[in-house]
């Protein structure tokens, strides 16, 4: 007996220096000397030449969660307010930058319902300016006021828009902001594909091709007759082209403590990955992410082409699952 209690005593001495050692090389991440960085949170956007404001979003980016719960990381916000100075230049389209960027103000929203303004400067002569970033936010938003008449025009130009960059920030805390992003504001030009389109809600030709083209990357799509849509509006954005089917089924949804009855929606996202957005006729790609039966996040490409003659846009796609469908729509 005494020499089996004398080899588990053995056993277990030697599990536990064995662990030490294994756990030897391990550091814990001292966060101390780690500074907070505040970023700008996308390389570009854009709207139709009519938009009279831009929106460009500054964010505090991840950082090891120090509770060890996240291991993706968390966002830790600043506890006291900081100044990020940013600059607006290199006008596109535009020589003198007043005469398109009007003026700026920021807020950050506390939650879905409630924006709270933060103060913000600009000259409207340099373009530089500075924002408050305040204590608790993780992330503000500057909104640029656009003069909404200066490219409303039947000009066909790509070649519109401004840039914006971070250039300092003045802090009590450990924080840093990236001076070396850019976002890109671009003036999308209506007169070219981007914009609004519909497709008549009536067709049922033109639904069934919608059919065979999304119910695949959006269930709700499958079984969908004529009959069941209101309107179908198709929207060519900065980045991605969103088809909307607007049903004629309502539904009761709360917004802000208000019960609002509205149609319900079927909306497929496909994102940009070729366009020749400067002609009126070309091939393009999109891409569309959705969730496979499994849980598995996939992507599905189309291929296809458009044309534009007048009021109308024919845009052909395929897949490899699905052959070439057609659709005609109208401005």
């Amino acid at each position: 007996m005494k020499i089996v209690n004398s080899i588990f005593v053995l056993f277990v001495t030697i599990l536990l220096v064995s662990c030490d050692r294994k756990n030897e090389d391990l550091i814990t991440p001292n966060l101390n000397n780690f500074p907070q960085q505040i970023v700008l949170a996308d390389e570009g956007d854009g709207d139709l030449e009519d938009s009279d404001k831009a929106e460009v979003v500054l964010e505090l980016t991840s950082r090891p969660d120090p509770s060890g719960k996240d291991p993706k990381g968390t966002i830790i916000p600043l506890t006291s307010n900081a100044i990020v100075s940013f600059s607006i230049s290199n006008p596109k389209g535009f020589s003198d930058l007043s005469t398109y960027v009007l003026g700026c103000k920021a807020f950050y929203e506390m939650d879905e319902c409630t924006e709270v303004d933060v103060n913000l400067t600009y000259d409207p002569t340099t373009g530089n300016g500075t924002v408050e970033f305040p204590a608790g936010a993780e992330e503000v938003i500057i909104e640029v006021e656009l003069k909404d008449d200066l490219f409303d025009n039947n000009t066909k130009d790509d070649e519109r828009g401004f840039e914006v960059k971070l250039l300092s920030v003045n802090s009590t805390e450990n924080v840093v902001v990236n001076t070396s992003n850019t976002f890109e504001y671009l003036v999308l030009d209506d007169e070219l594909i981007f914009g609004a389109w519909s497709i008549g809600a009536e067709d049922s030709v033109q639904i069934e091709s919608l059919v065979n083209l999304f119910s695949q990357v959006e269930g709700d799509m499958e079984g969908l007759k004529s009959e069941d849509v209101e309107e179908i509006e198709v929207e060519f954005k900065y980045d991605k082209v969103s088809f909307k089917i607007v049903l004629k089924e309502t539904e009761e949804v709360e917004e802000c403590g208000e019960i609002e009855i509205v149609n319900k929606e079927i909306e497929v996202d496909l994102d940009y990955d070729d366009i020749a957005s400067e002609d009126m006729a070309g091939d393009l790609k999109l891409i569309a992410e959705y969730e496979a039966e499994d849980g598995s996040e996939q992507e599905l490409e189309y291929e296809g082409s458009f044309e534009i003659i007048g009021s109308k846009l024919t845009l052909s796609l395929s897949s490899e699952d699905v052959e070439e469908q057609t659709l005609t729509l109208e401005k």
